[in-house]
């Protein structure tokens, strides 16, 4: 069954995650706008992953995928009204951005999940 209050603990913990990664890459004086993003990208995306295998034991793929879709709408939106980016656009970088948050936050959940179900001695 799905959990929503741990599902929104799950978005609430990866937004705080990523202003603390931007802080410290901030204070780290990134060079390389690349990196930047892409480390950004990981820790965001990746934690969805890892906190829905972890909290919502039932639904853990779903969580992920719901996570990271809501994730990226919600950076769309917020590049779109507060940075004035005509992000909406471009429906090949609309397409690509949701592509690899799923793709990041599908992926770190599996893995995690596998390596629980592993350290447990639970089939798999």
């Amino acid at each position: 069954m799905f959990e929503t209050k741990k599902f929104l603990q799950v978005l609430g913990i990866s937004i705080l995650i990523t202003v603390i990664v931007s802080v410290i890459l901030g204070f780290i004086k990134m060079e390389n706008y690349l990196i930047f993003v892409t480390i950004q990208w990981l820790m965001t995306y990746g934690s969805i992953g890892i906190l829905s295998a972890w909290w919502m034991k039932k639904t853990p793929y779903f969580s992920a995928y719901l996570g990271a879709v809501i994730m990226a709408l919600l950076n769309m939106l917020f590049s779109y009204f507060i940075f004035n980016i005509m992000i909406f656009v471009d429906p090949e970088g609309i397409n690509r951005s949701l592509s690899w948050a799923v793709i990041i936050a599908m992926t770190t959940s599996f893995i995690t999940h596998y390596l629980i179900k592993r350290t447990k001695g639970q089939p798999v």
